[in-house]
């Protein structure tokens, strides 16, 4: 049974990436942009991002991209997309 969702959008900010630390799961760039959209807890690993309750979703390709790039220290720009997450998913 599929129940609602709810779409966010996550704005990775010049801000997010020079306060990220690389290969931190709760400071990389995404985790603090997924934490100012409003889930709580956020955490990413290389292809998912996690948040508060136990909840996770894969994210999109370009945004594992993102991660590998600036886990290995390579020029990241600022960026956004929107996730579509279960209603009741820890977004404020």
């Amino acid at each position: 049974m599929k129940g609602d969702m709810k779409t966010i959008t996550i704005r990775v900010t010049a801000d997010h990436i020079a306060r990220g630390k690389r290969s931190d799961a709760l400071y990389c760039p995404l985790a603090l942009a997924a934490q100012d959209a409003g889930l709580t807890e956020p955490h990413v690993a290389s292809c998912a991002l996690y948040w508060g309750g136990g909840y996770g979703i894969v994210l999109p390709l370009f945004v594992q991209d993102f991660i590998g790039w600036f886990d290995r220290g390579d020029a990241v720009a600022p960026f956004e997309f929107d996730l579509d997450l279960p209603d009741a998913g820890g977004a404020q």
